[in-house]
């Protein structure tokens, strides 16, 4: 059953789209803090002139090859919008806890729909055994009463009623196997199994 569990947990689509929103939330948490800091840049530059220019230096012109380099920076510091800037950041800390609410619940609830479909299962197994054990001593009970009816000892009462209860416990038995079938068609659908995949139950113990 912990398998189970871990595999849903792993490969649900629900609960992979959960995990990226929150993760998404939590990227954009922290971006918000980091408009907080100071932003600082540097860059440079550097160029070669050929042939006749005018010399930076003297601002004449000369017949001549020669390099030049630059070095700029800038640094910005918030000011303004400090306070807006601020709910900002609580807003989407708020979204981060609240998307992390929901990916813990949500895997909850999977789990809990899970547990529950595998119990269903393994429900209609046992109900279907008993449905079989069930069958069988009707099936006896029916040979039984024949025989006693061709050697005159009972009646067609007794038949009447020994059918009626083969029919009963057929019954059972075809509503226990439709019931297994149907858990085991939700139980795929959560773990996101083909319907026609080899996937069965067992009990843990």
């Amino acid at each position: 059953m912990e398998k189970v569990i871990e595999y849903v947990t792993t490969n649900n689509l629900t609960i992979q789209q959960s995990i990226l929103n929150e993760r998404v939330a939590k990227l954009e948490m922290e971006q918000s803090r980091l408009s907080f800091l100071p932003n600082v840049s540097l860059s440079t530059s550097y160029g070669r002139n050929f042939g006749r220019s005018i010399d930076p230096t003297t601002n004449t012109f000369i017949n001549t090859t020669y390099d030049f380099t630059g070095l700029n920076g800038s640094a910005s510091v918030l000011l303004f919008g400090w306070f807006r800037t601020r709910n900002t950041i609580a807003k989407n800390d708020l979204l981060h806890k609240v998307s992390e609410t929901n990916l813990s619940q949500l895997q909850n609830d999977i789990a809990l729909n899970v547990t529950t479909a595998y119990l269903r299962t393994l429900l209609a197994k046992e109900q279907i055994a008993i449905s079989l054990h069930q069958l069988d001593i009707s099936n006896k009970q029916m040979k039984q009463t024949e025989s006693l009816l061709s050697a005159g000892r009972s009646n067609g009462l007794d038949m009447a009623q020994v059918k009626t209860q083969l029919i009963s416990d057929s019954t059972n038995f075809f509503k226990a196997e439709l019931a297994l079938q149907q858990a085991m068609i939700d139980l795929k659908a959560l773990l996101n199994l083909p319907l026609n995949s080899s996937f069965d139950t067992q009990p843990s113990y």
